[in-house]
């Protein structure tokens, strides 16, 4: 009976012990979590809090963003006698509502602060409903250098072209619109602060787009457009020197890259390659203001092109087409906060209103 007596008192303590040892575990656990549940609501009190806090004047070189806007605004127009609107002037706006720019440049005299966006190659539309100057009544147009800009020159009543009445956010100081000018494009490229990472995420978006020569500058004479082509290069063929300069307008060399007086405004982007343990032209923008011929066998370009320059033609529909947006805002006001994102581009800063969230 003793011994019967002690196995029971032993299998009742040996339960009683795992009782309380996953008792305990239980209590740790949640303990475990409701630190790891704070940290989280601590860390999204402090994302919630800087978001809050940010303004456009605190977006740096590489950041993106979205305007947000209304839909019902950005495909019409503003008339100043509704019961006279004819709807025959109605008027699409050439970006898509979705359109993301990223800060390319910005200027800072005093408290104002003036930022260079430019929009990804996916921003613009590939045809648009508008009524132009030669049109009786609106009809779809397939968007050309000469459409886009009569698009973004038009001015409604209220001195705005139609995407920027479209947008919600309307404290800026200045605002205007329109291609990628050779300038600011020089300004980019030879900005020393700026990273090969910044600059790359600004030059490469893997596609051709046109820029506007805005001041002559070596052999490109204002008031053209050119097209600004991009070309991708291995390894092996990137160490052709003569490729580069056919194609780029430059040479690498010792770690350099060297832009001839045919190139003030193009661009050649260097990486890494791991296994050769050496940098490398992976590829570069240019517009060529000279002749030029660039092979198939050379493994860059999928035909074989002849021609005497890079420059566009103005009625072509034959382009893709980037823009550029310059944004003046005053650091000092109260009314240019964003209001959500990170600034990456898969999460870009949204901007609304400017009015700050509480």
């Amino acid at each position: 009976m003793k011994k019967n007596g002690f196995i029971a008192t032993s299998i009742l303590y040996s339960i009683f012990l795992v009782f309380l040892t996953l008792f305990l575990a239980l209590i740790l656990a949640y303990l475990h979590n409701q630190i790891l549940l704070q940290k989280i609501n601590d860390e999204a009190k402090s994302n919630l809090l800087k978001i809050n806090n940010t303004k456009i004047s605190d977006l740096n070189i590489g950041d993106y963003v979205q305007f947000m806007n209304d839909p019902s605004m950005g495909e019409t127009y503003n008339d100043p006698d509704p019961a006279k609107h004819d709807p025959y002037e109605i008027g699409e706006s050439v970006l898509n509502q979705e359109a993301k720019w990223i800060v390319a440049d910005i200027k800072t005299n005093g408290n104002i602060k003036t930022y260079y966006f430019l929009s990804e190659i996916d921003a613009s539309k590939l045809d648009v409903q508008f009524k132009l100057s030669t049109d009786v009544i609106r009809k779809y147009h397939t968007l050309t250098i000469g459409i886009i800009n009569e698009m973004i020159n038009l001015r409604s009543w209220g001195n705005e072209n139609l995407y920027q009445q479209s947008l919600q956010f309307k404290n800026y100081t200045s605002f205007k619109m329109g291609f990628p000018t050779s300038t600011e494009l020089i300004t980019i490229r030879n900005n020393t602060n700026l990273t090969d990472e910044v600059k790359n995420s600004i030059f490469g978006i893997d596609s051709n787009y046109i820029v506007y020569i805005d001041q002559t500058t070596g052999p490109y004479t204002a008031g053209n457009y050119y097209y600004y082509r991009m070309y991708n290069f291995t390894l092996a063929n990137s160490k052709n020197g003569s490729i580069l300069n056919n194609y780029c307008g430059g040479n690498f060399s010792n770690g350099k890259v060297n832009y001839n007086s045919n190139n003030t405004f193009g661009y050649m982007n260097k990486v890494w390659d791991t296994a050769s343990n050496s940098e490398y032209i992976d590829y570069c923008s240019y517009a060529s203001p000279v002749a030029y011929t660039h092979k198939v066998s050379d493994k860059v370009v999928e035909a074989n092109e002849t021609k005497d320059n890079d420059i566009a033609i103005l009625n072509s529909a034959a382009y893709n087409f980037r823009l550029m947006l310059e944004l003046g805002v005053d650091s000092n006001s109260n009314v240019t906060y964003v209001s959500g994102g990170t600034g990456l581009r898969t999460n870009p800063y949204i901007i609304m209103d400017g009015r700050k969230s509480e």
